[in-house]
């Protein structure tokens, strides 16, 4: 079975990267506190495709729809 990397449409990257950085400064912060890889929280801030549960996990804290976030797949 294969994994599936969504990636996070670019509209939205900037918007989810303030919410993060208002309620938890730095990147660092956000992911220990969330219990969440911290190089799939930075890729996924920098727009590249992260693994789906990683995926799900920051939008989750982050209160937003992660199929609303992420870019079709065409």
């Amino acid at each position: 079975m294969s994994a599936n990397y969504p990636e996070l449409h670019v509209d939205w990257i900037v918007d989810l990267r303030h919410r993060m950085k208002l309620n938890y400064e730095t990147l660092e912060n956000f992911a220990d506190s969330n219990k969440l890889n911290y190089l799939d929280c930075f890729w996924f801030f920098k727009g590249n495709p992260v693994v789906e549960e990683s995926f799900k996990g920051i939008c989750n804290v982050l209160d937003c729809d992660w199929e609303k976030v992420q870019l079709p797949h065409i």
